[in-house]
């Protein structure tokens, strides 16, 4: 399954339209979704990744759990993807952002405890075309930022990792997002922009379900 989000913003007579996706649950046999084709008639100005793109915990089929440790973990799943024909005909006409959740991060419900991250958090860069120049890929987590304008109508993308440093939720004041990430947050919203979009893959409001406990005091 793909969940899919549209966020059409409105300025006078201009718009602005991002998509965003989480929950790629495809397989090895399961090729050409039609979503991708219906995404790119959109042609929106980005599509954003909100977790889940493919899962790596995932074996020979969705109901085989297993630890990622390897690089073919996640790289197999990310070339079935990125090879798609039509995410392959998305990537080429709008550009591609992203974050992870936990089953590109590693295994279910993982946390910043798990070993793997480092190899993780490249695989994933590749998966979405990052620049090899970014700084995603030096430092500590994929939290990220971006800017998009249109005449005078200025907005900010900010991306939350809620994986790479999230305490383990038996931690009574176990917190999503680490001190460095808070700082850098607490920056970012310093800017002079029209419109703030703050996106994670973690659930948040979700009625009648909840994944971990965690403080999320903002």
């Amino acid at each position: 399954m793909v969940k899919i989000f549209l966020f059409l913003l409105w300025h006078f007579c201009e718009a602005i339209l991002f998509t965003a996706g989480s929950c790629a649950g495809f397989h090895r046999d399961l090729k050409n979704p039609s979503i991708w084709y219906s995404i790119k008639r959109l042609n929106p100005d980005a599509f954003i990744w909100l977790g889940d793109a493919i899962y790596s915990d995932r074996g020979d089929n969705l109901f085989q759990t297993i630890i990622p440790n390897e690089e073919k973990h996640w790289k197999l799943k990310y070339d079935v993807q990125k090879n798609d024909e039509g995410y392959k005909e998305l990537r080429e006409s709008t550009r591609i952002l992203g974050v992870w959740d936990d089953h590109d991060y590693g295994p279910n419900n993982s946390d910043k405890n798990f070993p793997y991250k480092e190899l993780s958090k490249k695989l994933f860069l590749d998966f979405i075309d990052e620049p090899k120049s970014s700084k995603r890929y030096q430092r500590e987590g994929l939290y990220d930022s971006y800017y998009f304008t249109e005449n005078d109508l200025k907005i900010k993308i900010i991306l939350l990792d809620d994986r790479t440093f999230m305490d383990p939720s038996s931690n009574e004041h176990a917190d999503v997002l680490g001190e460095i990430q808070w700082k850098w947050l607490e920056n970012e919203l310093s800017d002079t922009v029209d419109l703030y979009l703050i996106m994670n893959g973690l659930q948040i409001n979700v009625e009648g379900r909840l994944t971990n406990i965690v403080e999320l005091d903002c």
